[in-house]
């Protein structure tokens, strides 16, 4: 008798353990959809990035593309329809090594409609470039004055 009692309690133990391992699984599951579904959307990196217009929402005043060179170390940039435009100053940030990182200038067009331009990802002197590696966090901002004064602002994020 003694012994039935004991089979007993032991299928009800038994019992719990396979509810609780069912509750833990169910548990899981609910975290992982939750955490797929809620998270945004990661994109892949692409090494060409839309053309995108410099303008101020009542028109384009001028179009910008970027590329990233084959190496991958350098961006591409093809700036056109410049003709309103009197001087557009550029920045390109990033990080390397977790060292914040980067370069600015300025393009005056003078009579071109285009330009093209090569931003290295680190330094050159004397035709011997060291470039940075483990590259994050790349903006890259385009700020142009137009011949009649407005300041339009482009940016692009780039991931390497």
């Amino acid at each position: 008798m003694q012994n039935s009692n004991n089979n007993h309690i032991d299928s009800r133990l038994a019992g719990n353990d396979t509810k609780e391992t069912m509750k833990k699984l169910l548990l899981t599951v609910f975290i992982l959809s939750f955490l797929l579904l809620s998270k945004e959307n990661v994109l892949a990196a692409k090494p060409r990035l839309r053309p995108g217009g410099i303008g101020d929402g009542g028109g384009v005043i001028a179009f910008s593309t970027v590329k990233l060179r084959p190496d991958r170390l350098a961006a591409l940039v093809s700036l056109y329809n410049l003709s309103g435009i009197e001087s557009i100053s550029y920045s390109l940030t990033y990080y390397s090594n977790g060292v914040e990182q980067g370069v600015s200038g300025t393009i005056d067009p003078l009579g071109q409609n285009s330009i093209n331009r090569e931003l290295l990802f680190g330094t050159c002197s004397k035709n011997v470039c060291t470039y940075n590696r483990n590259i994050k966090n790349m903006h890259l901002r385009f700020v142009a004055t137009t011949k009649s004064g407005r300041t339009l602002v482009k940016g692009y994020l780039i991931k390497v």
